[in-house]
């Protein structure tokens, strides 16, 4: 089963930050996950204040910590997506079988 949702573009992206993983994403990830940002940061070896500071749009990761972030999303069965015509990006989980 996978489920798709899609989010806003973020101001933080308008405002020409470039970056793999919007804020709302990074969120709405880890609600897909049911982790918290300090599950995130100990997983991804980061600070807790880079993924609360990042996910409330106050500074931008640096390359190396956005990228751990974003591959213990993705290792979980996340997926982002977008932006699509409209401008917005979305987040997909794949929910793995039972069995796996």
């Amino acid at each position: 089963m996978s489920i798709t949702i899609f989010v806003a573009l973020d101001d933080f992206r308008r405002a020409g930050y470039l970056c793999d993983m919007t804020p709302a994403q990074c969120r709405a990830a880890r609600a897909f996950l049911d982790i918290s940002q300090d599950d995130l940061a100990t997983a991804a070896n980061v600070g807790l204040s880079t993924v609360r500071n990042y996910e409330k749009g106050r500074s931008v990761p640096i390359g190396n910590n956005l990228g751990a972030m974003k591959a213990v999303l993705e290792a979980r069965g996340i997926g982002f997506v977008g932006p699509d015509d409209s401008g917005t990006y979305g987040v997909t989980f794949k929910a793995r079988d039972a069995g796996a």
